[in-house]
C-alpha cells in the first residue's frame, strides 16, 4: 500500500525533527526561548508531538488493514475518524507556520540554534534535505491525503463498502483544507513581513 509506506516515511522524519532539534531545544532556559519565535517554539513542538503520536497511531491501524484485507475491508472510515483531531492539531501548526514565514521568522534567530541546524542537516538519515523542507511536511500531508484517497476512489468500485466511505472522508478532507487556506490568507493580510532576516540565510 503506497499509502502505508509514505505514512511510514512521514513518520521517520517527524521523528528526527523531535529527537535531534526538539529534544536539543528543550535545553534552552525561559530567557533563550523569548528568542525562539518561530514553528520550533515549545508550543509548536507540544503540537508537533501530538501529530506524532496521532499519524503512528494512524499507522498501525493502516497496517493492521493491509495485513487483513478482504473483498469488503474500507478505509474510508479511517479517515472520517481521523480529520477531526488532524483539525486540531494542524491548525495551531499551520498558522504559526505562516506567521512565521510571512515575519521571515521560520526559524529560530538565536545564535545556538545555528549548531543544531549545521548537525541535523548533516545527519546521514536527513538525507540531504535542509531544515526548511522538514517543516513544510505537516503543511503538506493533509493534501498529500486528499490525493491518496482520490485515487483509491477512482479504483474501488462504486458497489463496494469502501467507495461512499471514501467520497465523505474526501469531501470532509476537503472542508478541513479550506477551513485552513481561509485562516492563511487571513494571516498573509494581516501580517506584514518583518526587515529582519532569518537566521543563517
Amino acid at each position: 500500500m503506497d499509502l502505508l509506506q509514505k505514512e511510514k516515511i512521514y513518520l521517520f522524519r517527524l521523528h528526527l525533527i523531535l529527537e535531534h532539534l526538539g529534544k536539543p531545544l528543550r535545553k534552552f532556559n525561559s530567557l533563550d526561548y523569548l528568542d525562539l519565535h518561530s514553528v520550533l517554539d515549545p508550543f509548536m513542538l507540544v503540537h508537533m508531538e501530538t501529530i506524532y503520536r496521532c499519524h503512528s497511531s494512524l499507522y498501525h491501524t493502516l497496517l493492521r488493514i493491509a495485513r487483513q484485507w478482504g473483498t469488503h475491508s474500507t478505509i474510508g472510515d479511517v479517515f472520517l475518524r481521523q480529520t477531526e483531531w488532524m483539525g486540531a492539531h494542524y491548525a495551531p501548526y499551520m498558522c504559526a507556520y505562516n506567521v512565521a514565514l510571512h515575519t521571515q521568522r521560520l526559524l529560530p534567530t538565536v545564535p545556538e540554534f545555528q549548531p543544531l541546524r549545521e548537525e541535523f542537516e548533516k545527519r546521514k538519515e536527513v538525507g540531504g534535505m535542509p531544515l526548511e523542507a522538514f517543516l513544510l511536511l505537516p503543511i503538506q500531508r493533509i493534501p498529500s491525503y486528499k490525493r491518496a484517497l482520490k485515487e483509491m476512489s477512482r479504483n474501488t468500485e462504486e458497489d463496494h463498502p469502501d467507495w461512499q466511505l471514501l467520497q465523505a472522508a474526501i469531501n470532509l478532507l476537503d472542508r478541513l483544507l479550506a477551513d485552513l487556506s481561509s485562516r492563511a490568507r487571513l494571516i498573509r493580510t494581516s501580517t506584514k513581513p518583518s526587515s529582519r532576516p532569518i537566521h543563517g540565510s
